[in-house]
């Protein structure tokens, strides 16, 4: 199981603007490499075919905790 660690206000901000479209679902997806791993946040609708992408929250290094 891969695991990230976000800033909550970041990832909040983004779930606020979703809700505020009126998506419900989201879908959440780690991408992970070499020099940076971020957490990709997309709403999921009927409607469309693809996921609404609302960006990515890079991942926050262990020093800032």
């Amino acid at each position: 199981m891969s695991k990230i660690r976000v800033d909550l206000d970041e990832l909040s901000d983004k779930l606020e603007a979703m809700r505020e479209d009126d998506y419900v679902t989201v879908e959440l997806e780690i991408e992970e490499d070499d020099y940076i791993n971020e957490l990709h946040v997309s709403a999921i609708s009927f409607d469309c075919d693809e996921p609404i992408s609302y960006g990515s929250v890079s991942e926050v290094s262990d020093e800032l905790m």
